[in-house]
């Protein structure tokens, strides 16, 4: 949400400038909401909108007042009511924002505005300061159902704008992955599937193809992390870092030329953007990669995430790895382990052997060993009566197999 461009303009006594905390907050919900109803606020909350508004108001008149910055800054830290946590946040943004656009907000050099050199350079650093404390603050909000919504929000506002601060500046654009980085570690660090944090990133990296480009980097630097250094709770970080990879969506040159799937826009526009963001084969890449870095960590730390994963692997993993073959090992070992795995990997280990001429002597061994009186009272049957019916349509099993397999099915 966005502040209303007539609360950034100053004016007379009683004029837009000097709205009070409570229509400040109306304001920014009747304009930024596009008309939906604000909701109510009591008397604790409107004086912290108060603050907020006069706070905002001063350094908006007078950069002098720049100090007013931590006023906002108090009120989004000690607050836990979500309508003055997303006024706070927008508040300092654009605060921000401002600051950047007028050079007392850089991170590659400090640009002086005022006489003094050292004077200028002293307080962009405090600035910097002040940024990285409401950016931990924003992390903290991901946490709590009800506030996730106002800290991611104004974390992503952050990665924008830095982003602008760096073409403001002239110098070589850096793209800034480390917070996203810091996004993604926190939330499998602290946070649980299943929350509004999770929802909000799976729409953020399937809308942005810049945001999902480095949230799958920052996830296989997570899942490396987890697997070099592997913690008591290191079965429920991969448990978080599946549940965010698990939802991303990708799309192949070919899928893109078809229509079958479309180019999602840069959440970070207007510059020069790094090559890598703009290359499909460049986003299959990095997720073959964190998809393999996963698939380690699993098998070592985490085996109650076979059965979820290889639900998903034929449909939305194998197809936008550069080489499926890459899952030759995993698929073997799983199909190796019996019971439930062994049926689940059924159907990704016959696509490598189909399509992509894996070699695995042993899968219809394997295949008659499976073929017991549980496997029609288990929980995926049908899934594996349509498989076991697909599997026995190749015109490479000699007549003694077949045979044999017509026997075993018989006396089930």
């Amino acid at each position: 949400m966005t502040l209303p461009p007539d609360m950034l303009e100053g004016g007379d006594e009683g004029g837009p400038g000097h709205l009070t905390g409570v229509e400040f907050y109306r304001c920014m919900s009747e304009k930024g909401r596009r008309g939906r109803k604000a909701a109510r606020v009591d008397a604790g909350d409107a004086a912290d909108l108060q603050r907020v508004a006069d706070a905002f108001r001063a350094v908006q008149t007078d950069r002098r007042n720049v100090n007013s910055l931590l006023e906002l800054c108090a009120v989004y830290e000690r607050s836990t009511e979500a309508p003055v946590l997303h006024v706070a946040a927008e508040a300092i943004c654009r605060t921000l924002q401002m600051l950047a656009e007028e050079g007392l907000w850089v991170s590659h050099g400090a640009r002086a505005v005022f006489a003094e050199e050292e004077a200028g350079a002293a307080l962009c650093a405090w600035v910097c300061g002040v940024a990285e404390a409401f950016r931990g603050r924003s992390l903290q909000l991901l946490g709590v159902p009800d506030l996730a919504p106002v800290g991611f929000n104004a974390l992503l506002q952050c990665v924008r704008m830095t982003a602008r601060e760096q073409r403001a500046e002239g110098a070589a654009f850096v793209y800034p992955a480390e917070q996203v980085l810091a996004l993604v570690a926190h939330l499998c660090e602290h946070v649980d599937p299943g929350t509004p944090a999770y929802e909000l990133l799976d729409e953020a990296v399937n809308s942005y193809r810049d945001v999902r480009f480095y949230a799958v980097r920052a996830l296989a630097r997570v899942a490396q992390g987890c697997r070099a250094q592997p913690g008591a709770d290191v079965a429920q970080r991969y448990r978080r870092v599946f549940a965010i990879l698990s939802e991303i969506a990708m799309e192949t040159d070919a899928e893109v030329a078809s229509g079958a799937a479309e180019l999602t826009p840069h959440f970070v526009d207007g510059a020069v953007l790094p090559a890598a963001l703009a290359s499909t084969a460049q986003h299959l890449h990095e997720f073959s990669a964190c998809w393999l870095e996963v698939l380690q960590g699993i098998s070592q730390h985490a085996p109650a995430l076979h059965r979820p994963l290889l639900a998903i692997v034929n449909e939305r993993i194998m197809p936008y790895l550069p080489n499926p073959c890459l899952l030759a090992d995993y698929l073997t070992d799983s199909y190796n382990a019996g019971g439930l795995v062994s049926l689940l990997a059924l159907h990704g280990l016959f696509t490598l052997m189909h399509r992509h001429n894996l070699d695995y002597p042993a899968f219809f061994a394997k295949l008659y060993q499976l073929l017991d009186a549980n496997i029609l009272h288990c929980r995926y049957r049908r899934r594996f009566c349509r498989l076991f019916a697909l599997f026995m349509t190749s015109t490479h099993m000699p007549a003694y197999l077949v045979a044999a397999f017509v026997k075993r099915m018989a006396r089930l």
